[in-house]
């Protein structure tokens, strides 16, 4: 993130030109996706903190495109 370094982006999925637009299932290990995120910062023995918030986005200004998604649902377990 360009304002912070406290908050980290991971890419699930990304369209590619020519692919068919279809609805995608993405099976996620939060506690995995943390600790890859704040590698830089985690320590053997530190602790995964409670989940605070989802984010789901898209990011077009950098490419001067436009996107488009929808959410079906989101399934934590």
């Amino acid at each position: 993130n360009a304002y912070t370094a406290r908050l980290r982006m991971l890419v699930v999925q990304q369209h590619r030109a020519g692919a068919p637009r279809a609805w995608a299932d993405n099976l996620r290990d939060l506690h995995d996706d943390f600790r890859r995120a704040f590698v830089d910062e985690w320590r053997e023995g530190d602790v995964v903190p409670p989940l605070r918030a989802v984010l789901i986005g898209a990011d077009t200004d950098n490419t001067e495109t436009d996107s488009l998604g929808y959410v079906r649902s989101i399934d934590l377990r």
